[in-house]
């Protein structure tokens, strides 16, 4: 899977859609340009209700791929629940980037993220997770 692939099938999703699962696993050449195709049609899906995302093995969306991803799918005017699986490539200032377009969704409760699958060179610490903690603070 690559990106025009990915592009071409999530762009032919119907749009009654409530709920959508893609495992994306080992899909070694999506890049930037996938996250954000993604999170712009996602955003677009009106009844877009809860989006969950298996990633493990993608190695080429990096902190600009995440934050767009998040600002296109902050769009989704019914998402409740986001879950990805298998964040490999995100540090702590794409995590922030990452939560300032998700911080604008306006009704998510449910939010899981997995970053058990972080390459060698990704960090995750306590500035990232301050920054989640600050964006998700307003989702009441």
């Amino acid at each position: 899977l690559d990106d025009d692939s990915l592009h071409q099938f999530i762009s032919n999703l119907p749009l009654k859609l409530q709920r959508v699962s893609l495992d994306l696993s080992g899909s070694r050449k999506l890049t930037d340009a996938s996250a954000k195709n993604l999170g712009i049609v996602m955003g677009d899906l009106p009844e877009l209700e809860a989006l969950s995302l298996e990633l493990f093995g993608i190695d080429y969306i990096g902190n600009s791929g995440w934050n767009d991803f998040a600002i296109g799918l902050s769009k989704a005017p019914c998402l409740r629940a986001l879950t990805l699986n298998g964040i490999a490539t995100i540090d702590n200032e794409g995590l922030k980037a990452f939560t300032l377009g998700l911080s604008k969704t306006k009704r998510l409760q449910n939010l899981s993220l997995d970053f058990g699958s972080l390459s060698d060179d990704q960090t995750v610490g306590d500035e990232g997770v301050h920054h989640l903690a600050e964006a998700i603070a307003p989702m009441k």
